[in-house]
């Protein structure tokens, strides 16, 4: 786990360095976790319940453990409909199968489409939230938002980050303090530069 510190206060650095992990001109940053699956899409509609339950997936859960968290994305209008639940079991193959299963635990107050209608994907994306390596922000309270950020500038060498779990992350309303930014860095075409399947 890494922890980013730092208060909330007159920038002194011209946006340099307050909170955050920087890569300079010439500097590399490579942070990589487990392999594991990082989203997926419903197979079957999930309806309002609690306890512990079954959600049919598109692919095998590869990598996801006992305790993980997964967020269900919301197939209404509002994205406020998104939940959080906890994997208790999932398969341990499924490649010949149609959908994969997991037993999950806790309270699914709006129902999640997991079908095709019409024509028309309507299945709601399951992603992995939990990953092995943790970058947060520290704040003071839940209703801070000043949190940490992870910036590349224009020169760096290389900026890899895959399989992280990045919370508390960016700072409300300064320009550049993004969760993850390549601040003014051009083109990067020629670079094997990337942030994916992170949650």
């Amino acid at each position: 786990e890494i922890l980013l510190t730092g208060e909330n206060g007159p920038d002194t650095s011209l946006g340099g360095y307050i909170k955050g992990i920087y890569v300079e001109e010439g500097g590399t940053l490579d942070i990589h976790g487990e392999e594991k699956l990082s989203w997926t899409h419903l197979t079957s509609t999930l309806t309002p319940q609690s306890g512990m339950f079954p959600i049919q997936l598109e692919q095998d859960p590869v990598g996801w453990n006992v305790g993980d968290k997964l967020v269900i994305a919301s197939t209404d209008f509002s994205m406020e409909q998104a939940e959080v639940v906890e994997v208790f079991a999932c398969e341990e193959s499924c490649q010949n199968h149609l959908s994969c299963a997991c037993v999950v635990k806790g309270e699914i107050k709006y129902t999640h489409f997991g079908e095709l209608y019409k024509g028309l994907d309507m299945r709601a994306e399951v992603g992995l939230l939990s990953r092995n390596i943790l970058i947060s922000g520290e704040t003071v309270d839940d209703e801070d938002r000043f949190g940490g950020h992870i910036k590349a500038f224009r020169g760096f060498a290389d900026l890899r980050i895959r399989g992280v779990e990045l919370t508390k992350m960016g700072q409300f309303g300064i320009v550049g303090r993004y969760p993850i930014h390549w601040h003014m860095a051009h083109s990067v075409e020629d670079k094997d530069t990337y942030a994916k399947e992170n949650s």
